[in-house]
């Protein structure tokens, strides 16, 4: 109420002020267009397909967690959801790492559903900070506490879990961005690559972690 009129008036008259009648007409008859413009784009984007993220096999996973410096191996069969499942596992006093190649997106849905579950059931405190996503073919989920990080995405039919102390946050995090499942596409880019491990070989010395702390 205080914006239209009261502000509004006051400020358009500085504005005139500061200018000529027919300069201020010229940006009057350019709200009409700058309206149609943004309508346009409001409806491609509700319109368009949602940009999608390229998951990884677990090969793939599997080198780029070496590049780290943590050797995974295969799941057990405990932790396995059907006989087509495919992954790797990692596990030690600070670090906890789940790879899954799953059958179909929807055993990937329940897959990461129980990941999230998991997370928020045990390292959720009054001082962690969430963030949840998800359009297309993939959904992300991070909590960040002062003692835990938790992580897990789903990207096509593949489920990524990581647990870590909170001093190993930044690295759980490169880590992340090199298999291309922390950050989501943007809107008019293009789809973030599914693995960028040679990057992380070329400085695997300065992101590993330091020995003592795993």
């Amino acid at each position: 109420g205080l914006f239209e009129p009261c502000a509004y008036s006051i400020l358009e008259s500085y504005g005139v002020k500061m200018t000529s009648a027919s300069i201020s007409a010229i940006f009057v008859a350019t709200i009409p267009c700058m309206t149609l413009i943004l309508g346009i784009l409001l409806f491609l984007w509700l319109l368009l397909p949602h940009p999608r993220m390229r998951p990884i096999s677990v090969e793939q996973a599997q080198r780029a967690a070496e590049a780290f410096g943590i050797t995974p191996t295969a799941l057990k069969k405990n932790d396995l959801t059907s006989a087509e499942t495919q992954g790797i596992c990692y596990d030690d006093r600070r670090v906890s790492f789940r790879f899954y190649q799953m059958q179909n997106e929807v055993d990937a849905k329940a897959q990461e559903a129980a990941a999230i579950s998991k997370i928020r059931q045990i390292y959720r405190t009054n001082d962690a900070a969430e963030r949840s996503e998800g359009k297309g073919n993939y959904r992300i989920y991070a909590l960040d506490s002062l003692h835990q990080f938790g992580f897990a995405a789903r990207v096509g039919s593949t489920v990524v879990f990581l647990r870590c102390d909170s001093d190993l946050a930044q690295t759980a995090r490169q880590f992340l961005e090199q298999i291309g499942y922390w950050e989501a596409p943007q809107f008019f880019g293009r789809p973030m690559p599914g693995l960028r491990f040679l990057n992380c070989i070329a400085h695997r010395d300065a992101l590993r972690i330091p020995e003592g702390q795993v």
